[in-house]
This record gives C-alpha cells, sequence and structure tokens, in this order.
C-alpha cells in the first residue's frame, strides 16, 4: 500500500461495494476495469479501497498494516469477509428446471432458458442442448428437432427463431391484428364444435342439434364440404388465434401403431399430417358455413352475380368415425344416392 501512485492510472468508476451484495461479482467489475489500465500488482492493491464503502471500507481500515503483500492475499481476504453474500452458483441443475408453460410462447422460452444458461460458468454446449429439449413442450418444433438430428444449440437456436418469425407471420391477420371473431355489433362471438360427453356419446352443440325446433327429428346432422385455396395449417394458425377453437379429442390408435414421420399440428401428436386431419377439416368447414374464412375459400365458376363458394352437402361418411382421430359417428338412414333412394 505504501508504493507510490502511478500517474496514468484513472480511479475505478465502477459502483462501490457496501459488503452487502456478492463480493466475487464485486472483484470481477474490478478485475476487468484494471487489466485495461496494464498496471503492476501494488497499483491494483492501492486503488482497491477506493472502490468500497460503507462495512467494506471499515473493514478494510481495520486491516493490519503490512498483512497485504499481493493483490491475491487481499481478494482472499475480501471474499473470506463477505462470503456470506455471496449467491448461489447456477449449475446444470437449475437449467433443468426451466421448463416451457402449456401456454408459454416459444419466444418467452428462449429467452427464459438463455438468460439462466447465461449465469452458469462453462456449460457444456450437449448439457444445454439436451436441456433445451427436455424442457420444450411437445409440439411440431421438438418433433422437427428431434427428426432432424439437430445437435447443437446454435442450430437450435436458429430453427427456434426461424419457427417463431414463421408462427408470427402466419397468425397475423388479414388486417394485421388478432383477436376474437366479432359480429356486427361488435359483440365478441365464440364458436362451439361439440359439448362434453352425454351418456357415452359425444353431444353436439345447441346450433347443431339435430332436435331443436325446426328440424326433423331422425334425420342425419349434414354438414358442408368446403374446397380451400390455402393449405388447412396456415389457415389454422391463423383462425387459431381469432376463434375459439376447442381441442380435437385425442386420436384413438395406439402411439406405437402410428407413423412417427407424420405430425398433426392440431393434434399436437403424430399419426397423420395437419392437412390430412378430418378434424380439423370439420372444424374449419363449421367456421365457413357460419360466413367465416372467406378468404380463405375457393370461389364458384358459376358468375351468378353473388358471392358463392365451391361445396357440396354431404352427411359424415360412417367410416370416418373410424379414423386414428376421436370424434362422432353419423349414421346414414335413409335420402337419396348418387344413383336413388335407399334405406340403410
Amino acid at each position: 500500500m505504501n508504493a507510490p501512485k502511478e500517474s496514468k492510472v484513472k480511479t475505478p468508476t465502477i459502483e462501490a461495494y457496501d459488503g452487502t451484495t456478492d463480493p466475487y461479482m464485486h472483484l470481477v467489475a474490478y478485475r476487468h476495469y484494471m487489466y485495461v489500465q496494464g498496471t503492476n500488482e501494488a497499483t491494483w492493491c492501492k486503488y482497491f479501497p477506493a472502490t468500497l464503502k460503507g462495512v467494506a471500507s471499515k473493514w478494510f481500515e481495520r486491516l493490519p498494516p503490512g498483512s497485504i503483500a499481493s493483490f491475491n492475499k487481499l481478494q482472499t481476504l475480501f471474499s473470506t469477509k463477505f462470503m456470506a453474500y455471496k449467491e448461489e452458483r447456477k449449475t446444470s441443475m437449475h437449467l433443468g428446471c426451466i421448463q416451457q408453460g402449456k401456454d408459454e410462447s416459444l419466444r418467452i422460452y428462449v429467452k427464459s432458458f438463455n438468460l439462466e444458461a447465461g449465469q452458469i460458468p462453462d456449460l457444456p454446449d450437449g448439457v444445454s442442448f439436451d436441456n433445451f429439449i427436455r424442457g420444450l413442450k411437445k409440439g411440431s418444433l421438438k418433433f422437427d428437432l428431434v427428426k432432424k438430428s439437430v445437435r447443437t444449440m446454435a442450430e437450435v437456436l436458429d430453427k427456434a427463431e426461424a419457427f417463431i418469425h414463421a408462427t408470427e407471420i402466419c397468425s397475423a391477420s388479414k388486417d394485421g391484428k388478432a383477436g376474437e371473431a366479432t359480429d356486427s355489433s361488435g359483440k365478441k362471438e365464440k364458436i362451439h364444435r361439440k359439448v362434453p360427453r352425454v351418456n357415452g356419446t359425444w353431444a353436439l352443440s345447441k346450433e347443431h342439434d339435430t332436435n331443436s325446433p325446426g328440424q326433423k327429428r331422425g334425420r342425419p346432422q349434414e354438414r358442408e364440404y368446403f374446397e380451400y385455396n390455402t393449405d388447412l395449417l396456415t389457415i389454422l394458425v391463423d383462425v387459431g388465434t381469432r376463434f375459439d377453437l376447442e381441442r380435437p379429442f385425442p386420436m384413438k390408435s395406439p402411439a406405437e401403431s402410428r407413423d412417427p414421420n407424420l405430425y398433426c399440428q392440431f393434434h399436437e401428436d403424430i399419426g397423420h399430417d395437419t392437412e390430412d386431419c378430418r378434424s380439423l377439416k370439420r372444424a374449419l368447414d363449421g367456421l365457413a358455413s357460419k360466413g367465416h374464412l372467406k378468404n380463405y375459400l375457393q370461389r364458384s365458376t358459376h358468375d351468378t352475380g353473388k358471392n358463392q363458394y365451391k361445396k357440396n352437402k354431404s352427411p359424415v361418411s360412417a367410416t370416418e368415425g373410424n379414423h386414428s382421430e376421436g370424434g362422432f359417428v353419423a349414421v346414414i338412414s335413409g335420402g337419396p344416392a348418387a344413383g336413388g333412394p335407399t334405406m340403410r
């Protein structure tokens, strides 16, 4: 401490340490400042007290004269004195606690994961990668990462950023706003597809009830089938932000019997492509029949002066209920077929 002061060294401007926070972080900040000064060890010791205040400054003043022979000795004494305030060092076990919530966006998950990983010293890339995949919720991104054998965090973050960008672009509605559907009076409209199971069968909501007034009892429920000008995944990403679609029923077939190379974004499960999902097609047809999704419908080639769309009415086939997806079976009890009247 009796070494002469060097004229070229500036007094450290880092935040003064008061003895109530992590001493290690203060030492790191001090070393980073002094490294650029290029001074000798005696100068490091001489300027260190200028970065202390309060309890820490009083501690330094009480050190016996001649007790500091090197900066290593000084930082050892300093760390030991205030070790009770050392923050817990993060490890990969802390990283394993980061899980993407059910309703948490991918962007928020990536941000939280990177923030936690940045606090873990010497974190191996492989450990970071494994924990990221484990914490990622089940979905098309996770399936894609595993399918394509991605192995590094750099690749994971690149694909995650591309997925976030694509999702945000596709989620934007035509007018640049994403929200719930509204009717002409401005009130929010909620789209119902199905209601809970009743007496072992899936009951339709009132708007689909075959026994509602104005409909004949005993006739099968007919629904309209529409042709779309865009793939179903793009439509799903859009309408999923604007309409309250209930989640589809789980697939019936065992997971081990399904094709792992096919993934359905609507079911968030393997077994078939989103484009081939019958549950999704039924849900979208239901919206279209109510006058929604006009921008996605194929227009009729007949010039009638009115907005008409390609569609045909047909009862749901009995075989549709045997699809690997969950659903309901509509039995045809009578009515015209292609060649004439039939009864089943």
